[in-house]
């Protein structure tokens, strides 16, 4: 690995780092207001007990305020798994409007510790670019970094997304506190490696108080990126069919579309006796069965599978896997494990090699 590369890895560590920083502080935050409201109705029903009439009002008023921090978590897990799925694939294309907004949200944290707004203002119509939106994310982090501590009177950081003439751009405004000075020192080392991997560039204008990041309509990847990116073209091409089988639909919803995304024919279901019928009227190059199953063991669904279908290919999801238990599906016909949470590359090489042996 070159110290380029070096470099663009720790950039990306430091922001997943400082975004997960952020997330978590508001989830911790959020749970506590809960706690708190949770604690505060015990305590008008204790009255209660007391005889002491409950104001409904009252109640009403705390479980809209609950309601309000429910949404104010689900906001931050959205926003996690925004992130999450933004390194599924090195290139891909992406609504930059929507990119500037995630990035002003994992941010508002840093931007409230120094007083300051961000605004993002989008363009009238949707302006998509193929680019790496991870690599792009880390840019504009470090970019409202510099906006915020160079803001003017008012505080606001305007972020504003158009169509340029080379494709599309995002200007920083509001910079009133920009100087010829501060703009000679901006970009530093850190943004010109990932502009260079973006094939972008960032022009400063202390006059008009903005920096404003250029971005190419289509992408072209730097010698690093295309190893990626053609790896990823080779995942592409898997056409394997699946069954996953897990009790947790949150968890099957997700995982499936991130199977899908990698070209894969994708059923999902719940039910241990809905797979059995699945594997009855379709042929699957791989099973994907969760080894905790609320209605039978993931070692019973295995063995039912296999006395169906004995050449049929069955990878095990577990958190709870044991050298017995993993001996026993081994017996059972399992063809190998895979520990939660999983680890979506070592999936799929097992699912690879799975369709070779069908």
């Amino acid at each position: 690995m070159t110290d380029k590369e070096h470099m663009t890895a720790e950039i990306g560590l430091r922001f997943f780092s400082k975004v997960s920083v952020s997330i978590s502080h508001e989830l911790k935050s959020t749970l506590a207001i809960i706690k708190e409201s949770v604690g505060l109705m015990e305590d008008f029903l204790l009255l209660t007990d007391h005889g002491i009439p409950l104001d409904v009002e009252r109640f009403k008023s705390l479980a809209e305020k609950l309601n309000k921090q429910i949404q104010r978590a689900d906001g931050c897990v959205q926003n996690m798994n925004k992130l999450a799925h933004s390194v599924d694939k090195a290139v891909k294309g992406i609504n930059l409007g929507e990119v500037s907004t995630l990035v002003a949200e994992l941010s508002k944290g840093i931007a409230i510790m120094h007083g300051v707004t961000l605004e993002v203002r989008p363009s009238g119509s949707p302006v998509n670019i193929i680019t790496n939106p991870f690599l792009l994310q880390n840019l504009l982090s470090l970019c409202l970094d510099f906006a915020i501590h160079t803001v003017g009177r008012d505080k606001t950081v305007v972020l504003q997304v158009a169509q340029s003439e080379e494709g599309a751009s995002i200007r920083f405004t509001h910079l009133q506190g920009l100087s010829e000075t501060l703009a000679r020192k901006f970009p530093t080392e850190k943004e010109g490696a990932l502009l260079e991997d973006l094939n972008a560039k960032i022009v400063t204008d202390p006059k008009a108080g903005e920096i404003v990041v250029v971005l190419p309509g289509k992408f072209q990847p730097s010698i690093q990126l295309e190893k990626i990116t053609q790896e990823e073209k080779e995942v592409d091409k898997i056409n394997e069919k699946i069954l996953l089988i897990d009790d947790d639909e949150d968890f099957l919803e997700i995982m499936a579309e991130r199977l899908q995304a990698r070209g894969m024919d994708v059923s999902t279901t719940t039910s241990p006796g809905e797979a059995l019928v699945k594997i009855e009227r379709e042929s699957f190059d791989a099973i994907v069965l969760d080894f905790m199953m609320p209605d039978m063991m993931g070692l019973e669904v295995l063995r039912d599978i296999k006395l169906k279908k004995p050449e049929i290919q069955i990878i095990l999801l577990t958190g709870y896997a044991t050298m017995e238990t993993g001996l026993e599906a081994m017996k059972l016909g399992a063809m190998s494990f895979v520990e939660k949470p999983v680890d979506l590359d070592v999936l799929t090489e097992k699912i690879k090699k799975a369709h070779k042996k069908t």
